[in-house]
């Protein structure tokens, strides 16, 4: 499989809604309609059992739980960006993917706002896609409840680094600098061709382009906004986020969530000399009354901790609240894009 198709496949496949199973609720997890809950389930109870019933589904691939149980408007972000729900239904149904076993832990559910909830947590996976074995990812979940069902509005994922192991990197090295050819080099010329030219024809189509529900004149708004808090950021400025972050504001960091006090002393506290920052491709979906997932592309230029920052995009989410007039951010997540 091409490259940019295989990491598609992986992206789509982290996109997946993971979670510990919950007490006794009674409900089937192969079931599409596992998304129903009844009066006397909690928001906590009800958000799990569908994370659970989503697990089963993407085991057992199949599509037609995402279908009916993701929000028309979904928005999922990955480190190869963003997919919509066609893209996740259908990759969902199709992938090769050969998942044993996934659990989630340090989860954690907040009702946002009436009949609107985050969970946060991390997955840990027991499973391949394309024979490459799936990272244990952070993720989050803002879900809403439609009539008495809860559906995934907005998903997002960031892979949880290993630790490097070199040891197998001098043994390659060797066999690329020593007597051992790799196998193009070793071929007859036109043979390889002929191959190279097979295999161009063999290549399945790329995925389709998402599409998004946009509000305009609202990701206008925030786009404006958004780039002020970066330039504030790059300064060390509290000053603007103290009036958009919410009191009940939560950041999922690469160390766990924080709130809303343990970021604003990040933000003045960070060891980043930063030369320039932007934002692009931003969208604004309105997912529930007051609600929108704001996701984009951000960049920044200069350094943390002595280090370059990756020239590749991060791909950004900001859950804001208008009260009135007043955009309130509740939730904020970045992940970083796979270098080209």
């Amino acid at each position: 499989m091409p490259k940019t198709i295989y990491l598609f496949v992986i992206a789509t496949a982290l996109l997946t809604f993971t979670a510990c199973p919950p007490a006794d609720t009674g409900s089937n997890p192969g079931d599409n309609s596992a998304g129903n809950t009844t009066g006397e389930a909690s928001v906590e109870e009800s958000v799990v059992a569908f994370d659970n019933s989503a697990q089963e589904a993407w085991k057992n691939k199949n599509g037609k739980f995402f279908d009916e149980n993701l929000t028309d408007n979904f928005v999922g972000v990955s480190q190869r960006g963003r997919a919509d729900k066609a893209m996740v239904v259908a990759s969902i149904s199709s992938d090769e993917c050969d998942i044993k076993s996934a659990r989630s832990t340090d989860s954690k559910v907040t009702e946002i706002a009436e009949g609107v909830a985050i969970q946060t947590g991390k997955n840990d996976v027991d499973g391949t896609c394309e024979g490459k074995d799936l990272p244990d990812s952070q993720f989050v979940t803002l879900l809403v409840k439609d009539g008495d069902k809860w559906k995934a509005a907005y998903h997002q994922t960031r892979p949880i680094e290993a630790a490097s192991d070199d040891s197998g990197d001098g043994d390659e090295a060797e066999k690329s600098e020593g007597g051992e050819k790799p196998a193009a080099e070793a071929e007859n010329g036109d043979d390889a061709e002929n191959k190279e030219g097979a295999a161009e024809a063999e290549k399945p189509a790329a995925p389709p382009m998402p599409k998004f529900s946009n509000d305009e004149a609202a990701a206008e708004e925030l786009t404006k906004l958004e780039t002020d808090l970066w330039a504030a950021w790059a300064e060390k400025d509290t000053k603007p986020f103290e009036g958009v972050l919410a009191d009940d504001f939560i950041e999922l960091t690469a160390d766990g969530p924080k709130d809303r006090a343990a970021i604003l002393k990040q933000i003045a506290e960070h060891n980043c000399e930063i030369d320039s920052t932007g934002l692009s491709e931003a969208i604004a979906t309105k997912v529930a009354d007051n609600m929108y997932v704001f996701s984009y592309y951000g960049r920044a230029t200069g350094k943390c901790d002595g280090e370059t920052i990756p020239s590749a995009p991060n791909y950004t989410t900001t859950v804001f609240r208008k009260d009135g007039d007043v955009w309130k951010a509740v939730f904020h997540m970045g992940t970083p894009g796979e270098a080209a």
